[in-house]
């Protein structure tokens, strides 16, 4: 009987110990991740001089492009 109750400690140490160390992977692995994502969302787009922009009346959006293309009136 005394065995079996010191194998059943052991066998609750294993299990503690493998939860922490899954839980511990997961949160390491996770910022790992956050700190990828932080790192290159910094880059910005440079548009070149010689681009034209279009921006809408009401200020939502703007629209580059290159100052060769010709826009035909019904084109579309």
């Amino acid at each position: 009987m005394k065995y079996n109750k010191g194998f059943a400690n052991i066998i609750l140490v294993v299990v503690i110990v493998a939860i922490v160390a899954v839980g511990g992977y997961f949160v390491l692995n996770r910022k790992t991740q956050e700190l990828n994502i932080n790192q290159t969302s910094n880059t910005t787009a440079t548009i070149p001089k010689d681009w034209t922009t279009y921006t809408h009346s009401t200020g939502l959006y703007s629209l580059s492009y290159p100052s060769v293309w010709d826009i035909e009136a019904g084109s579309m």
